[in-house]
C-alpha cells in the first residue's frame, strides 16, 4: 500500500480555552511538496494548532489525520511513531540548556540509534547549511536569539523529516539578520527548508491561510 500524498489533514477543528475560542471549524490539508504558511496575530491560536496537529493538545471536536489516519485513533505507540517522522520547531526554540550546539542537534540521531560516523556527516551538512560551523561547541546561553532559532530549525532538519512544523517568530527567524539578507536566495531556501512544513508566522488580525507558495 502506497504512503498517502496527504501528509497532515484537518477537519472542522474546534479548540476553546474557557470561554475564548481559538479555532471554530478550521480546515486544510498538507500535501507532499507543499509550504502552508498560517498567518494571524498573537493569541489567535497557530502554536495551539500545531500542538493540535502532533497530538500534545486534544481538539474539543474535528480531526487531524497525519498520513490518511486519524490521530485520535491510534495508540500511543502508533502515534509516536508517526510522530518520529515529523519536525518541531517550537517559538520558545526547546534547546537543552545543558547541552553544546552539536549535543542539541546530534540528539535526534542519537535516539534514532545511529552510529557516531553518520552522526558526524549529517550534522556537518546541516551546520554547514544553517551557517552554524562556528557555534557547534557553545551553550545555549551563549547564543542571540536569532542563532538559536537557527540551532532549533537545524535539529528539526538532520533527521530529513517530513513535514517540519515550524512556529515562527519573525523577531527571532535568521533571515531577519544582515547576514542572512545577504544571503543568495537559492542557498536561502536550502537553509531555512528543504522538506515541506505548515509555519505558523505572526501579522494578519486573523488566522489565514496560504497555500501552495513554492515546490521544493
Amino acid at each position: 500500500m502506497s504512503e498517502s500524498k496527504i501528509l497532515v489533514e484537518v477537519k472542522n477543528l474546534h479548540k476553546s480555552f474557557g470561554p475564548l475560542k481559538v479555532m471554530d471549524g478550521l480546515d486544510f490539508t498538507l500535501s507532499k511538496g507543499e509550504n502552508v504558511a498560517i498567518l494571524g496575530q498573537s493569541g489567535t491560536g497557530k502554536s495551539v494548532l500545531l500542538k493540535v496537529i502532533i497530538g500534545l493538545l486534544d481538539p474539543d471536536e474535528g480531526e487531524v489525520s497525519l498520513w490518511g489516519r486519524p490521530i485520535a485513533e491510534l495508540a500511543e505507540k502508533e502515534l509516536n511513531f508517526l510522530r518520529r517522522k515529523m519536525g518541531m520547531v517550537f517559538q520558545s526554540f526547546a534547546v537543552w540548556p545543558h547541552m553544546s550546539v552539536f549535543d542539541n542537534i546530534a540528539l535526534p540521531l542519537r535516539i534514532r540509534g545511529m552510529r557516531q560516523p553518520e552522526i558526524k556527516e549529517r550534522c556537518a551538512e546541516i551546520f554547514r547549511l544553517c551557517r552554524l560551523l562556528e557555534l557547534e561547541q557553545r551553550y545555549p546561553h551563549e547564543l542571540s536569539g536569532g542563532q538559536l532559532q537557527r540551532i532549533a530549525l537545524a535539529r528539526a532538519l538532520v533527521y530529513r523529516p517530513r513535514p517540519i512544523l515550524e512556529g515562527y517568530n519573525a523577531q527571532n527567524h535568521p533571515s531577519d539578520t544582515p547576514q542572512r539578507r545577504s544571503t543568495p536566495r537559492p542557498e536561502r531556501r536550502r537553509c531555512a527548508l528543504g522538506w515541506p512544513r505548515a509555519r505558523a508566522a505572526r501579522g494578519g488580525p486573523k488566522p489565514d491561510f496560504c497555500g501552495t507558495q513554492r515546490r521544493w
